[in-house]
């Protein structure tokens, strides 16, 4: 072999390696997230948001979530709320429902336009219930809660995603 070969063959080697390496680090930052057939772009979240209701709705009102004191509503990115949680010290069955509206209700009658995303029967439990969910709000609308059975509190966490 002449002179320097090795060394050629080093650094080409060494070349196709580190080519491999980009490769690999690119494709694994952009894999995206299967949450129940919704994918989402990983590398579109960039925020989170906590949602709530003003303390002590109503039995059977409507109620929209909101964030930072103001209904939240994103104009350009969708919403995936993930968890929520009921704080309960009801001896009774309770029915919640969640979905989104095209208008806000403080604790009142049905909002406008409401699309339900979420209902289930919430058990006779004096305790905290926190639920994971995977419910996808469309930029532009306003998520609302509502429960049949008690007097109630709500929150939940989201994220904004493209």
């Amino acid at each position: 072999m002449r002179a320097y070969t090795e060394y050629v063959l080093l650094m080409g080697l060494g070349f196709i390696l580190f080519l491999a390496y980009l490769i690999v680090i690119t494709r694994a930052d952009s894999v995206n997230l299967d949450l129940n057939g919704l994918e989402i772009p990983n590398n579109a979240i960039n925020n989170n948001v906590s949602l709530y209701i003003d303390s002590n709705c109503t039995n059977n009102n409507f109620a929209s979530l909101k964030h930072n004191n103001n209904f939240y509503s994103s104009t350009l990115k969708n919403l995936l709320i993930s968890n929520f949680q009921v704080p309960s010290n009801n001896s009774a069955d309770a029915i919640i429902s969640i979905g989104y509206a095209d208008t806000t209700i403080l604790c009142g009658s049905v909002p406008t336009n409401p699309v339900y995303l979420y209902k289930n029967k919430i058990p006779d439990k004096d305790d905290y219930l926190s639920i994971d969910a995977f419910l996808s709000v469309p930029a532009g609308k306003y998520p609302f809660v509502n429960i049949n059975g008690y007097n109630f509190n709500f929150s939940a966490t989201g994220t904004e995603y493209w």
